[in-house]
């Protein structure tokens, strides 16, 4: 690699600018950044893409154990797409009490604080919040279904945006970076686990356990009832 100057033309007063360049004459940078959940915890394992026009891309990097990545050597004057992908361990952070939550959210009995509480809830990936997203997170509790049938069992938005719960839904999963010509060292996300808005996704593993992780199956005994008759049901764990 060399080095050039690049200077204005302005004789009275010129700024000069130091810069590294191939020996193509296209210079190279990094772009880099972090995977955090809302409440600051990192987040390993999380394939981050790198996307341009060049058949060589996307490129791939995961982020290590302090949720960080970086691609290095990145061409400048190019437009670039960050994103990032996680998925499995639907269940992880996800349980009953979140269900209770999403119901009072649409009572509006417990109204949702963070934009990203709202995002969580989402798991039909409708953008809104209904009792569809209840019916879909309760399979998944129920083991009838293991994965969430419209969206990835994590969402990673542009932490950058400016969110709040009046535009909760204009969140964005990737990152844009136009005609590259520095380091980009601060490229980050947010990291969403669908399903779980009380944050209680256990990003080491501590509390996952073999018997926590067993599914439970529920048995009663089945009665003809009437029109307007008040019945109870004894369920048995079995």
């Amino acid at each position: 690699p060399i080095y050039v100057w690049d200077e204005c033309g302005n004789r009275d007063f010129c700024i000069v600018n130091l810069r590294l360049i191939d020996n193509m004459g296209v210079g190279e940078g990094r772009v880099s950044g972090q995977m955090t959940t809302e409440n600051g915890d990192y987040i390993e394992n999380v394939e981050t893409r790198l996307m341009t026009d060049d058949p060589a891309y996307p490129i791939s990097h995961m982020t290590n154990e302090f949720g960080e990545y970086a691609f290095d050597n990145t061409p400048f004057f190019r437009d670039y797409s960050v994103s990032a992908y996680k998925d499995g361990d639907y269940l992880n952070g996800v349980s009953t009490l979140d269900l209770v939550f999403i119901q009072k959210h649409i009572l509006g009995q417990l109204i949702f604080e963070s934009p990203y509480q709202m995002i969580a809830a989402d798991v039909n990936n409708d953008k809104m919040i209904t009792a569809m997203d209840l019916i879909d997170l309760r399979k998944l509790i129920l083991g009838v279904h293991n994965e969430f049938p419209n969206t990835n069992s994590w969402k990673f938005i542009n932490k950058s945006q400016d969110l709040t719960i009046d535009n909760a839904w204009d969140y964005l999963e990737s990152i844009q970076i136009s005609d590259l010509q520095d380091n980009m060292l601060n490229e980050d996300f947010m990291g969403i686990k669908v399903g779980d808005v009380n944050g209680s996704v256990d990003l080491f593993g501590n509390d996952q356990d073999e018997e926590q992780l067993k599914p439970v199956s529920l048995s009663f005994t089945d009665r003809e009832v009437k029109k307007g008759e008040l019945v109870s049901i004894n369920l048995k764990s079995g």
